[in-house]
């Protein structure tokens, strides 16, 4: 065997050789980790202004990715609508500006 690597032919499985260890989950599963360990799906937030400050915003938690929903503009005087695509719900009707942002 050179440098870790079997014979051809060989049943014996490659070992590690001295490389970084995977951490422990914090679930108690230490089996072999997913992509989704390392990198977290991104939320999607909801960014709508509030009705005692121009500046400030609320940022809400939405279920679904950015590209799911769909935000509709108003004109002077009328409410911004935004639509969940996937149900045609409507998510939030209200003063804007709003935006969809992914977190």
């Amino acid at each position: 065997m050179i440098d870790g690597i079997p014979p051809t032919g060989s049943k014996r499985e490659i070992q590690p050789r001295g490389g970084i260890a995977a951490p422990p989950r914090a679930d108690g599963d230490n089996s072999i980790m997913s992509q989704t360990d390392f990198f977290p799906a991104s939320t999607t937030i909801l960014r709508t202004p509030v009705w005692y400050d121009g500046v400030a915003r609320d940022d809400h938690p939405l279920p679904l990715s950015l590209g799911d929903y769909k935000v509709a503009p108003g004109a002077a005087g009328e409410h911004w609508v935004v639509t969940n695509l996937k149900t045609g719900e409507t998510v939030y009707s209200g003063v804007g500006p709003v935006e969809i942002l992914r977190g």
